[in-house]
């Protein structure tokens, strides 16, 4: 998610994010639980569900934007949350600005 183009009350498009340790990606294809939490710019949480974008041995997700989602205009930060039998993982925080309309 490198400098995304992000309007408030925008929807139907993907979130794409991978899981990566040391430039490598995380095989995540055990996973029971995979999330991504936002932060919003008046400080609630948000959290949806993220699936494989291929089996997850490569460690990319997906989630699709649904109406809604995308409801305030400022920073937001974001961070996927990855459960496996063996593992509880959280990735870095990444920020993004979502744009208001006219």
């Amino acid at each position: 998610m490198a400098n995304p183009e992000v309007q408030v009350d925008g929807f139907g498009w993907n979130i794409d994010l991978r899981m990566v340790e040391q430039g490598s990606p995380i095989d995540i294809s055990t996973a029971t639980l995979c999330d991504y939490v936002s932060k919003k710019p008046d400080g609630t949480r948000m959290t949806v569900t993220a699936v494989f974008v291929t089996d997850g041995s490569d460690g990319k997700l997906r989630h699709l934007v649904a109406q809604g989602e995308i409801d305030v205009v400022g920073t937001w930060q974001i961070q996927t949350h990855v459960v496996t039998p063996t593992q509880d993982l959280w990735s870095r925080a990444l920020v993004f600005e979502v744009k208001g309309n006219l």
